[in-house]
């Protein structure tokens, strides 16, 4: 009894990185290539879980949505080779931001929408077949539902990398995604910028 009070206290307060290593997932498998499970027609009534954001905890403030943000995790292919994506710069910005803001939680249980640091930008070292199934690995939740992925960067995002992504669960934060490819009441658009520009963006007056 003693020991399972301390673990849960320990799982409100704790960074999400130590979080994942309480429970022994610092090192994530990277799942085999599956059949989609749901297809590009997804909607917040079809494919959201709208009950983990209605549900209402012990020392949470209701009625108030509820985002856990990933940590980095590495992954392993089965083949003792290990690869690693921690997101670009101006996502890790915006996810670090989530985490200090009002709805940040640190404990996946009590959480809603579920928030990677993974993007599907050309420059990427991996294939979109690698970083789909990466984004299926995650541990929370286990229906692969209310995962959020932010893209601002228009420029690089092509659509056969979103529609790779819309076979499954997961809802996209783009940055002013086309009419074609976007999913009312499911998706969420966003304003674009320039990522070569935000150099001066930041050196801006503030």
């Amino acid at each position: 009894m003693v020991l399972t009070f301390a673990i849960s206290f320990l799982l409100l307060l704790t960074e999400p990185r130590i979080l994942c290593e309480v429970y022994g997932l610092h090192v994530l498998p990277l799942l085999p290539s599956a059949q989609p499970l749901y297809s590009n027609t997804c909607s917040y009534h079809t494919c959201f879980e709208s009950h983990l954001c209605a549900f209402e905890h012990a020392r949470i403030k209701p009625n108030q949505i509820r985002v856990f943000v990933f940590p980095s995790f590495k992954f392993t292919d089965g083949v003792e080779r290990f690869v690693s994506y921690a997101g670009d710069e101006q996502t890790n910005i915006v996810l670090r931001a989530v985490n200090e803001s009002k709805y940040a939680v640190f404990d996946p249980l009590t959480a809603c929408i579920f928030a990677t640091s993974l993007d599907f930008q050309e420059a990427s070292a991996f294939s979109d077949s690698e970083l789909v199934r990466m984004f299926q690995s995650f541990p929370w939740p286990e229906s692969s539902r209310n995962r959020m992925i932010f893209n601002f960067h228009d420029l690089f995002l092509s659509t056969e990398k979103i529609y790779e992504l819309q076979k499954y669960a997961g809802f996209l934060a783009l940055g002013e995604p086309p009419y074609s490819i976007y999913r009312p009441t499911f998706d969420v658009s966003l304003p674009i910028y320039n990522s070569k520009n935000i150099n001066s963006y930041q050196s801006l007056p503030k």
